[in-house]
């Protein structure tokens, strides 16, 4: 028998998350605004936090996202998702309740947690988001998904960013066109995840009504579509064949990213290169193809 290490393991992963990933245009009908209960720093514990007692929480948090920790999870966004999140919410979800729409919560599910090229199917080990969708189905009366399932996970929460862009996770599961989904998740770096969440229910009919996450590194809400200001910047920085290679190479379009990763892309440089920030853009895709990183 033949034992790969690690970081081959890693990668055989990664190549399962090549792409291409397609993403559907933003709609003006879905809901475009991420909502967010707190800080990152403050719900790990590692902050002065108004929430509680900041060593509870550093302990509830590495139960509750390495360990499966369903109480503690639950303890967790229980402390940090308060009335003023769940109000916030229910009026974005306003018309559709009116409607009497059916309104489903969902959170990005794994169907594997590890080595996809195997057989076993390994624990999963952050309970935040199966919590934050047991509060929200309580919160709203609502159910909570059970059908649609992530079928390629790269293990974004230890990739850096660019890696982020290139390797996405894919879903599959069957959506109810005439409903309204609620995305959720524990936290939002750059967006990858909803988005490809979201293009999944959307593509097959469904309607996004709301999203909402425990954290992010500002704790504040933002906007989830790349704003058209965005747009003409990277346009500008990167020239015209921005599109065209994002397209090849990613599978979808500028226009399709979220505002989180325009900003990145904005900001993004390599540097002590003097080439052109399309080429470094491009040198620094081939090596995170290569290495996974």
């Amino acid at each position: 028998m033949v034992f790969e290490s690690t970081e081959t393991t890693t990668m055989n992963v990664l190549r399962n998350t090549y792409g291409p990933h397609r993403r559907e245009n933003w709609r003006d009908q879905d809901s475009d605004t991420i909502l967010v209960a707190a800080r990152l720093d403050g719900v790990k514990g590692t902050a002065a936090s108004n929430r509680g007692d900041a060593g509870k929480q550093k302990k509830l948090y590495q139960a509750a996202k390495s360990a499966c920790d369903h109480s503690a999870a639950r303890e967790l966004v229980d402390l940090f998702v308060g009335d003023d999140v769940i109000d916030q919410l229910v009026d974005q979800l306003a018309r559709h309740i009116t409607e009497n729409r059916r309104i489903i919560v969902v959170h990005p599910e794994p169907k594997f947690n590890g080595d996809e090229t195997t057989s076993e199917i390994k624990p999963v080990t952050n309970a935040i988001p199966f919590a934050l969708s047991e509060l929200f189905s309580e919160a709203l009366d609502v159910e909570v998904n059970n059908e649609i399932v992530q079928i390629h996970r790269p293990g974004r929460t230890k990739l850096k960013r660019i890696p982020r862009l290139l390797f996405q996770p894919k879903f599959s599961g069957k959506i109810d066109s005439s409903a309204v989904y609620v995305l959720v998740d524990d936290a939002y770096t750059l967006g990858g995840t909803l988005a490809m969440l979201r293009s999944h229910i959307v593509s097959h009919g469904g309607t996004i009504g709301g999203v909402c996450v425990l954290c992010t590194t500002i704790g504040k809400s933002m906007r989830f579509s790349i704003a058209e200001a965005c747009i003409n910047v990277l346009s500008l920085k990167y020239g015209n064949e921005l599109d065209g290679f994002w397209l090849k190479e990613v599978g979808h379009h500028v226009s399709q990213l979220t505002d989180a990763e325009g900003t990145f892309l904005e900001e993004w440089e390599n540097s002590g290169s003097r080439k052109s920030p399309i080429d470094q853009l491009r040198d620094r895709f081939g090596s995170a193809r290569a290495k996974g990183e």
